[in-house]
């Protein structure tokens, strides 16, 4: 059996150094590898050489697996200093950045950096960042490198394994639910990748392929029970059907909604019973191609979309194809934390927008006179019952407040407070 290889920080770190000698220039290529990073040039102090001289012969007296290690001269250590002193002016305010000076170079897809070594005692450069051809006759050039394609691939595993976690990928269906493969009818526990799944496009039915399965064995939280003479759904909150305009979350069906069963049936959601329940189980959903599957709760076989993340999965790429060469090695050492922010960020990027703009959707609807979406109206609901519970309070002289968070910090002073001093 062949042994499963993570990604860890080293190997990214290895595919984000061959990255970024792409955009660079070194008089040979050895001087490429580095063995120390710093700041500035004021810190290559023979101290330091002392020190990073050490520090690679016991590194190389680990590796020779007992064999004699030559001794290392100044020669043979190279540093990476975090210099911009070789980049061009710029003037363009959308295309520059502050220098360590102060004044505006240009701008660049990470940090600039340029390679030093001792020769004779005299500090030598030896390479730079964004730079192409000779260190003398060359010019600044941001254009001419490009990321390796296993760092790409990195990234993309990164967003798979991240968009899998339960907190993104919580759209799911009960326990009793069962998925139509061609293999018959399926639970959760029968059902694997391999199968091929029955599923909805282009108004008809169509075979499609499993891309992952989520299974949640501890689920506790609120579920949407959609029932009617033809479905019987027990969906977790933001979970799609579909719907004469596509796919919808339960949120959003409104009495307008038509919900398409197969390729002949659809149902008004204003003729269906649409609750809110507690529920403590077991709940999962396969990923299609197409968006959705044909399922079977209690005898009745409907449409019901799945679960996916296409839309933060893209924006994450997006976003690591634009700054994932930015990570800076003189600050930190583990890019795998960095680019795990970054995944996260993006896909808040898409929630917060996606509620945004329900909100909007919502307040347009009650302008209009019409019902809003089962979100607006549970949380309008419970908003009242919290008024009521104070209102009630206050009438039987109780003093029963809403527990509130605690503030953090000095409290401000009161208006009255500061009119007595």
């Amino acid at each position: 059996m062949q042994k499963i290889k993570y990604i860890n920080n080293r190997d990214l770190l290895a595919e984000i150094h061959k990255s970024k000698t792409t955009y660079c220039h070194f008089i040979s290529p050895e001087y490429a590898q580095y063995d120390a990073i710093v700041g500035s040039i004021d810190q290559l102090t023979p101290e330091f050489l002392a020190a990073t001289l050490h520090s690679k012969q016991v590194k190389l007296a680990k590796t020779a697996n007992g064999l004699d290690v030559p001794t290392l001269t100044s020669q043979d250590v190279v540093f990476r200093v975090m210099a911009d002193n070789h980049l061009p002016e710029e003037a363009d305010e959308r295309s520059r950045r502050r220098s360590s000076t102060g004044g505006w170079v240009s701008k660049t897809n990470f940090p600039p950096f340029q390679h030093y070594m001792f020769t004779d005692g005299i500090l030598v450069e030896v390479g730079r960042s964004h730079w192409k051809d000779d260190l003398e006759t060359g010019s600044f050039c941001t254009t001419h490198g490009k990321m390796t394609h296993r760092l790409a691939s990195m990234f993309l595993l990164l967003v798979q394994q991240y968009s899998s976690r339960g907190n993104w990928r919580g759209y799911c269906v009960s326990e009793d639910h069962e998925a139509l493969t061609q293999r018959g009818w399926l639970n959760m526990d029968q059902i694997t990748e391999d199968d091929i799944i029955l599923s909805y496009n282009d108004g008809k039915l169509t075979w499609s392929k499993i891309k992952s399965i989520y299974r949640d064995e501890t689920y506790e939280g609120l579920m949407f029970a959609v029932i009617g003479e033809a479905i019987d759904a027990l969906v977790t909150p933001g979970h799609s059907f579909i719907t004469q305009d596509g796919l919808k979350p339960v949120e959003l069906l409104t009495d307008s909604d038509r919900l398409i069963l197969d390729e002949h049936t659809a149902v008004a959601v204003a003729t269906l019973d649409i609750s809110i329940l507690d529920y403590k189980g077991r709940v999962w959903c396969p990923e299609t191609e197409y968006g959705s599957f044909m399922a079977r709760r209690n005898g009745r076989v409907y449409l019901v979309g799945n679960s996916y993340v296409s839309d933060m999965r893209g924006q994450a790429l997006v976003q690591l194809s634009q700054v994932g060469l930015q990570f800076d090695e003189s600050r930190s050492d583990n890019p795998f934390a960095w680019y795990t922010q970054i995944i996260k960020n993006a896909f808040r990027r898409i929630l917060l927008l996606e509620k945004r703009n329900h909100e909007i959707r919502d307040d347009l609807l009650i302008m209009s006179g019409a019902m809003p979406s089962y979100t607006r109206q549970v949380e309008d609901e419970m908003e009242q019952r919290e008024k009521d519970i104070g209102h009630g309070s206050h009438s039987e002289g109780t003093a029963i407040r809403a527990e509130q968070p605690k503030r953090r910090g000095r409290r401000p002073k009161s208006r009255a407070s500061i009119d007595d001093i």
